[in-house]
């Protein structure tokens, strides 16, 4: 039987393409980032992403000994909210850290929370970034990525309907990812100057 597998194909098209964004020992830098910004922007699909109000939502509010955690909502683009949380450690003007989990379970990872059904596994490895970072002196962003945790409708990860749609839209789901992040910066920016 013939192995003609789809991403073998892909791989043969990869090899057969010539970089058409590739630096020139010539070029200038500033203006070849520009140039690449821009065509990673539409390749992505982060173009097709659109600013609204925010409609912040201030959850609670909660108290510990090194730091105070904010737990709050946001929307991003029309119809889409994103949950998060920062934690602000007993300092002043403490750096941000933005604590993204990877591909996992949800935001609790970066918390350093375990959820039922949970392994200790989970979280090690240092993936529990929000207390290593207040424990270093940084501020932790640890918001909650489109189809993981909260956003995922299902206890592992899923991504692929959802990435699925976005593709036939002109959208990417690692565009969305970056949209909330950028998103989540002005929000923090705006809600939290100083971090209260």
């Amino acid at each position: 039987m013939e192995k003609n597998m789809p991403w073998q194909r892909e791989c043969d098209v990869l090899k057969q393409t010539k970089p058409t964004m590739r630096k020139t020992p010539d070029e200038d830098l500033t203006a070849w980032q520009e140039k690449a910004r821009k065509k990673l922007v539409k390749l992505t699909g982060l173009e097709n992403y659109e600013n609204c109000e925010h409609n912040f939502i201030l959850e609670y509010k909660k108290s510990f000994d090194d730091f105070d955690e904010y737990r709050f909502v946001f929307q991003s683009e029309p119809n889409y909210t994103v949950p998060c949380h920062l934690c602000v450690p007993h300092i002043e003007n403490p750096p941000l850290m933005i604590c993204l989990q990877g591909h996992s379970t949800g935001m609790h990872v970066s918390l350093g929370r375990l959820k039922d059904g949970d392994d200790l596994d989970d979280i090690e490895g240092e993936r529990d970034f929000m207390p290593h970072s207040v424990k270093r002196g940084y501020a932790a962003l640890v918001l909650e990525q489109r189809c993981f945790g909260e956003r995922g409708g299902t206890p592992r990860p899923n991504c692929h309907q959802a990435s699925m749609v976005a593709l036939l839209t002109g959208r990417t789901t690692i565009a969305a990812r970056v949209w909330d992040i950028m998103t989540a910066i002005d929000v923090v920016a705006e809600q939290f100057f100083g971090y209260c």
